[in-house]
Order: structure tokens, then C-alpha cells, then sequence
């Protein structure tokens, strides 16, 4: 009722300029609100997609080691979206946060893991690096497998 006879008193550019500032105020929270949305869906898209990828290339890893020919070139694991959106990372759901930066820095040793292969090979140590790398392949997908499970199925909230 105060509110009604104070805006009564108020001149129609006054409460027009108020309408447009809350409409403004309304407008960026639900932008915000669906940019951060997006950001934590596409995270969880590309963990899901890397978590894939890992589990058939060890796979096919693990044949190489069987036959006793690893003499194939390792093509790094790309993670756009993350690169892109670290410095949004507050932007991610606090239970995600944690999970997301342990996976990617994971992902990272394997991909610095796969850039010193050339030094195995030269010290005639390639089948200790097919170990190591398989090792690592294993604990990336046990740490995080029965997360992309749980988790990814909320990408579609």
C-alpha cells in the first residue's frame, strides 16, 4: 500500500526508468543464470567424450601391448571447451569444479606422459613406458569412470 502511494507521486518517466532497471536487473540474472548452464554442460559433455575416448584407446593399448607392437605414434587427448572456460571456472558447480580440475590435470600428465615416450625409446626403455602408460590410461578411468556414470547423466538438466 506505501509502495502504491509512493509511486503515485512519482513521475511517469521516474517509474518508467524504475520498470526498465528491473527488467534489465531480470534479464541479466537469467542470462547469467543459463551461460553458467551451458558452461557446466559443456564441461561434462567433453569429460564424457574424453572418458570414451580413453576407455578405447586403452583398449586398443592393450592389444599393442599383447601383439608386442607399440610402435605407434600417441595423438594427445584435446580439451577445448575446458581451455576455453578455465578462466570461467567459478562459473562451474562447486561439485564439479573439484572433479573437472582433477580430471584435466590428469589429462594433462597423460599428455606430457605421451610427449616423453621419445626419451623411453632412446634409453632402450619403450616396454617400461608401455607400462607406465597403460598404468596411467587405468588410473585415469578408475578415478573417473564411475563419475562420468553418475554425473554425465546430469548433462541434459
Amino acid at each position: 500500500m506505501l509502495l502504491a502511494a509512493f509511486m503515485l507521486n512519482l513521475a511517469p518517466e521516474v517509474i518508467a526508468a524504475l520498470v526498465a532497471f528491473a527488467g534489465a536487473v531480470a534479464l541479466f540474472v537469467y542470462r547469467k543464470n543459463r551461460e553458467e548452464k551451458s558452461i557446466n554442460k559443456g564441461v561434462l559433455a567433453e569429460i564424457k567424450r574424453l572418458l570414451d575416448v580413453i576407455q578405447r584407446h586403452k583398449r586398443w593399448w592393450e592389444g599393442r601391448i599383447q601383439a608386442k607392437d607399440t610402435n605407434y605414434p600417441l595423438i594427445p587427448f584435446s580439451h577445448v571447451v575446458y581451455t576455453k572456460q578455465v578462466a570461467n571456472v567459478g562459473a562451474l558447480k562447486g561439485s564439479l569444479v573439484v572433479r573437472a580440475v582433477q580430471f584435466y590435470g590428469y589429462l594433462d600428465f597423460l599428455n606430457a606422459l605421451q610427449a616423453s615416450r621419445p626419451q623411453y625409446i632412446a634409453a632402450g626403455k619403450s616396454p617400461d613406458f608401455d607400462q607406465v602408460y597403460d598404468g596411467a590410461l587405468k588410473e585415469l578411468l578408475d578415478q573417473h569412470q564411475i563419475y562420468s556414470r553418475t554425473r554425465c547423466m546430469t548433462i541434459s538438466r
